[in-house]
């Protein structure tokens, strides 16, 4: 545009820079989401085992999770009591009680869920062995993520329904 013709095309120059700039842009955006570098063991099993998230959508997710590993047993629910966080446990025993039934189940689980998607107190008692390893998200916090990024909140759900129902 600039040397082809007697005169530049001002506006052709213009309008092709400013599409290289915003190319360029994208690219350094888009790579950043799916890249996957600096993130601990446990992150990394977490986010295998989120799998409708993109590596983007799963950042924005630790940033407002705290992780734990139990040194006593924890009661993370009570059965009928309200409940304001939402737990993934990623290893160890977990026994859940529900309406005088306990059994244990394996980790790799929301724990509040049902509480957590329908806005209800907990259907479980839900206890976790010494050595359980386990992430939480505040409901306010994760509520109000899952407003500013609606496919964030898509894939929370679906990660949610697609796992068994605990408390």
């Amino acid at each position: 545009y600039y040397f082809a013709f007697d005169k530049p095309l001002w506006n052709g120059l213009v309008w092709t820079v400013a599409n290289v700039i915003i190319n360029v842009t994208m690219i350094i955006i888009l790579l950043r989401e799916h890249r996957l570098s600096l993130l601990t063991d446990h992150e990394m099993t977490l986010f295998r085992c989120l799998e409708t998230h993109t590596p983007g959508q799963f950042r924005k997710l630790l940033k407002i999770a705290t992780w734990h590993e139990s040194e006593d047993p924890v009661q993370l629910t009570e059965e009928g009591a309200a409940l304001d966080k939402l737990y993934y446990v990623l290893d160890g025993n977990i026994t859940i009680g529900k309406q005088g039934r306990v059994i244990e189940r394996e980790p790799k689980m929301f724990i509040g869920e049902i509480a957590f998607l329908l806005g209800r107190p907990a259907t479980a008692t839900v206890a976790m062995m010494p050595g359980t390893t386990y992430f939480v998200w505040r409901s306010a916090e994760l509520r109000k993520a899952m407003e500013a990024k609606p496919a964030l909140g898509a894939a929370i759900q679906a990660d949610q329904l697609a796992g068994n129902a605990s408390a």
